[in-house]
């Protein structure tokens, strides 16, 4: 997993990467939770691919592969056409929110108390 962490550090400091707009203060690009990957970008397609890239090459160094099956891609506030070709890029399936993640409702909007 440190070498994906180096990656995506490598990835952040790339100037035609462009992070989801909540992520870019902190500079997250990516959160791990014991098998469990997010990775979080902006929904244009070079940011996607650079994603793509580096996880690619984690994947081949450390011959873990994402399961598509178990796989889901998020998308918020995409016009149809953008999305369209994001999903057709991935070959994920894509997920609706709100969604729970380890017990916890994950949405795109604010959570209260």
């Amino acid at each position: 997993m440190e070498y994906l962490q180096r990656e995506m550090m490598q990835l952040a400091e790339n100037g035609d990467f462009n992070f989801h707009p909540r992520c870019r203060k902190m500079g997250i690009t990516h959160i791990c939770f014991a098998d469990d990957l997010l990775m979080f970008c902006i929904a244009d397609i070079e940011s996607i691919k650079l994603l793509q890239r580096d996880f690619q090459s984690f994947s081949t160094a450390s011959r873990l592969q994402a399961n598509t099956d178990k796989s889901s891609i998020y998308l918020a506030g995409v016009e149809s056409y953008k999305k369209q070709d994001i999903l057709n890029l991935l070959r994920f399936e894509e997920g609706t929110l709100p969604f729970r993640y380890l017990g916890v409702p994950l949405s795109s909007k604010i959570l209260t108390v």
